[in-house]
């Protein structure tokens, strides 16, 4: 029996804008540049994705499990980040997560607090 490689998604710089890529297996994919804005992530599986310079702004990612991916200079303004898994990931900042919507259930990188205006929210670091 023939066996192949797993894919992973390659996008550099793409326009996913509105796109519907909920529950989508997007693990590994090279995404940097990419514009998700207003896009559709709920519940999808982002893990050690690179993402430098994505275009989030307006994106639905609540639920989804960024793991140990990469979001240096992520646009991250009113991004819907209720419920997700940011454990180990890179390039996240305090600035990109004030200007987020997220909560007490939004798993941050060790370090990182979560900002007062957040529902139920505790100012505490992870």
């Amino acid at each position: 029996m023939q066996t192949f490689p797993a894919f992973r998604l390659n996008v550099r710089a793409a326009k996913l804008a509105r796109a519907n890529l909920e529950r989508a297996d997007l693990t590994e994919a090279k995404a940097s540049g990419v514009d998700f804005r207003y896009a559709n992530l709920r519940d999808a599986r982002v893990v050690r994705a690179m993402l430098q310079d994505a275009r989030l702004d307006n994106a639905d990612l609540s639920g989804a499990d960024f793991t140990e991916a990469d979001l240096t200079g992520a646009v991250l303004q009113d991004t819907d980040i209720r419920g997700t898994n940011f454990s180990g990931a890179k390039g996240l900042t305090e600035a990109q997560l004030q200007v987020a919507i997220g909560d007490d259930d939004t798993i941050l990188p060790d370090g990182l607090c979560r900002p007062s205006h957040w529902a139920g929210a505790t100012a505490t670091a992870s």
